[in-house]
């Protein structure tokens, strides 16, 4: 019986969805006191908002991002990771969208651009513990927020003939 090896399923894993659009990233862009890629945060903020975080750092200064991410955590902590992603929240007065959906028609070229820049990506090993070397298989990030998680474990492979 041959064995599949964790590592394997991960790279595999991540190969696939590389090769659907997904940004592969390095488990040193993920902050784990923020739990989040904080490059790929502001990465899609100014891609899709550049307006309005143009007008948070006049508001703020050398504080924008700081005060942005601590505006971040807290959300997550009250509202959740989901509620973040669907639902805007307002900062100093700025509304800031950490996804866009996809558009029900073609009518409005300027969403269905937002929609398009979304940032997907699929990281590995990520230690996500700031007390242990703990660290998660393969993770799934929107726009710099993790999604989903993903604990693999290696299997033991058997033919169709030995399972019977």
């Amino acid at each position: 019986m041959a064995k599949i090896l964790e590592k394997d399923m991960e790279a595999t894993i991540e190969a696939d969805l590389i090769h659907a659009g997904y940004f592969k990233r390095i488990p040193s862009c993920y902050d784990k006191s923020l739990c989040l890629d904080l490059e790929l945060v502001f990465n899609f903020i100014i891609a899709t908002q550049k307006d309005k975080w143009e007008a948070y750092q006049k508001q703020l200064g050398d504080r924008a991002e700081d005060a942005l991410l601590a505006k971040i955590k807290d959300e997550i902590e009250k509202r959740g990771t989901l509620e973040l992603i669907r639902k805007p929240f307002a900062s100093y007065g700025v509304y800031f969208d950490f996804a866009y959906f996809k558009p029900a028609s073609g009518l409005n070229e300027s969403y269905r651009v937002k929609y398009q820049s979304n940032i997907f990506s699929v990281m590995r090993q990520v230690k996500y513990s700031q007390h242990n070397e703990n660290s998660l298989d393969v993770v799934l990030f929107l726009n710099g927020i993790p999604l989903a998680t993903m604990e693999l474990k290696e299997i033991g492979r058997a033919s169709c003939r030995e399972r019977v």
